[in-house]
């Protein structure tokens, strides 16, 4: 499993879960889920999202087209689409897109935008990066090829309008303070190619909000405000990834991420949600009350936000969630991760909005369902290029 964007393994669990359907899936078989009876669906939400992913390692493709179906019968009208440069180049300037074409295939069939994850910062991590580039420091990343690739997909996927190349990014900088200008100068170099190629697009870093109030880490993020937008994960947990805030609690971390974005600047939500796993002390009532706390909030605060995505569509069965990688944030005094892992395992396979176990719903389901408030429209700098590294 590669790195993820929440802790380092949240998103890259939903990455291979439906990278993998895709790869695995055969052209028909199975029926797909239910689709929804009674009344039309809600007009799509264009910044307001959800991760699809499949509640199992295997499905068709069939199906998969009955999850995304499920997915958008929300109201939402975008997703994330989680892509590492080693899968997509793996020898220079040649390309390889069967992992993301069909994928990609479904956002397009089902009107649905797409923010791209294009790991280079991923928490404690850099990369992966293909074997062509090696290990690079964070110096020594080729920022004009690093452009190419994300160009590439781009060019390949016109339903992307957003970029983000720096998850976690303040976990990443806060004992590498030094590092900050390097990254400010690869963030620019990339910034400015892109948005001269395609000025319609957004681009961004992302934050783990809950760990830069845990450890008081807003000024890196201040730092690193670069872009058209300031994107945000959040899970509302300790450092062991037990659920320690109540739902309204959560709400307030929201407000308070409002107050690290520069002024005149937005916010995204990247990723956001609550698990009902009873192991890290969640429940289904605390999920549906976080659900409708977040609606209300991009309700009164669309006007800041670019987009608000829920992190995710189903859950997976118990013990399938456990990251491979280690988990940045476990103590020393913890003497492994492996506790947390499994904790961090237990949030993730329990975060979806329908079971794993035929898809029934939660009630969060019911309050997110065709519950954005916050206006339709397309993105503050939609159509608008940028000189320079921006909004810093």
């Amino acid at each position: 499993m590669k790195p993820a964007i929440v802790a380092a393994a949240v998103a890259a669990a939903a990455a291979a879960a439906v990278a993998a359907a895709v790869l695995s899936a055969p052209p028909d078989g199975g029926a797909p889920p239910a689709a929804p009876d009674g009344a039309a669906p809600p007009a799509p939400d264009p910044r307001l999202g959800l991760v699809v992913n499949t509640p199992s390692p295997a499905v068709t493709l069939r199906e998969l087209e009955g999850i995304y179906a499920k997915a958008s019968s929300s109201g939402i009208g975008r997703s994330n689409v989680y892509m590492f440069w080693d899968i997509v180049e793996p020898e220079r300037d040649e390309y390889d897109w069967k992992r993301y074409d069909a994928l990609m295939a479904l956002h397009e069939e089902h009107g649905l935008r797409a923010t791209l994850y294009f790991s280079v910062v991923n928490g404690r991590s850099l990369g992966p990066f293909p074997g062509w580039i090696g290990n690079p420091s964070l110096k020594s990343i080729p920022a004009d090829h690093l452009a190419d690739a994300v160009d590439e997909a781009l060019s390949r996927y016109p339903a992307v309008d957003s970029v983000v190349i720096a998850a976690a990014a303040a976990e990443h900088f806060r004992h590498r303070e030094r590092d900050i200008p390097l990254y400010e100068d690869l963030f620019a170099g990339f910034y400015n190619a892109t948005k001269a190629a395609h000025p319609g697009v957004g681009i961004g870093n992302s934050f783990a909000l809950h760990g830069v109030l845990d450890k008081n880490m807003e000024e890196t993020v201040r730092r690193l405000s670069a872009g058209d937008f300031v994107a945000f994960t959040y899970r509302p947990t300790d450092p062991l990834n037990s659920i320690n805030r109540t739902p309204e609690e959560a709400a307030a971390d929201l407000r308070r991420m409002l107050d690290m974005v520069p002024e005149g600047g937005r916010a995204a939500l990247l990723e956001v949600g609550w698990s009902t796993s009873p192991d890290v002390l969640g429940s289904e009532e605390d999920q549906a009350a976080f659900a409708r706390e977040l609606l209300g909030f991009y309700a009164e605060n669309g006007d800041r936000l670019e987009f608000v995505t829920w992190y995710r569509l189903y859950d997976r069965p118990e013990g399938t969630c456990e990251p491979a990688e280690p988990v940045p944030g476990a103590e020393s005094s913890l003497g492994n991760s492996t506790f947390v892992a499994q904790r961090l395992g237990s949030y993730i396979c329990g975060a979806g909005l329908l079971y794993a176990d035929g898809g029934g719903a939660k009630p969060a389901w019911d309050a997110f369902a065709g519950g954005g408030g916050g206006g339709g429209g397309g993105p503050s700098w939609a159509g608008s290029a940028h000189a320079d590294g921006g909004g810093g």
